[in-house]
């Protein structure tokens, strides 16, 4: 799973060019906005990749530092108050029918 959050550098380079694309071609299908996207990134040289690349780097870089720091109990910035799934504590209720649900399908 924490493979989903390290962004390449091909979806480095997606994110910014995606709106310029979506614009250029309003009618543009997601798949087809994808593949276009995808042509442009194959038809780019290796030192015109080099920036994403470097930028994906950092992305990684920062992901690990967080999530070393969230496994550790580590500086991890967090708002105070507020539990790890972002909602109040009171929501533990709505776990606990979630779970009466899984013991009656047994």
């Amino acid at each position: 799973m924490e493979q989903m959050y390290r962004r390449s550098a091909f979806f480095v380079f997606c994110s910014e060019y995606r709106p310029s694309v979506k614009q250029q071609y309003p009618g543009l299908s997601i798949g087809d906005c994808a593949k276009k996207l995808g042509e442009m990134w194959s038809k780019l040289s290796q030192s015109e990749k080099q920036p994403y690349e470097e930028k994906a780097q950092k992305l990684r870089e920062k992901y690990d530092r967080d999530m070393v720091a969230y496994r550790g109990g580590g500086t991890y910035a967090r708002n105070p108050g507020s539990s790890a799934q972002g909602g109040d504590e009171d929501d533990d209720d709505e776990g606990e029918d979630e779970d009466d649900e899984e013991e009656d399908d047994e």
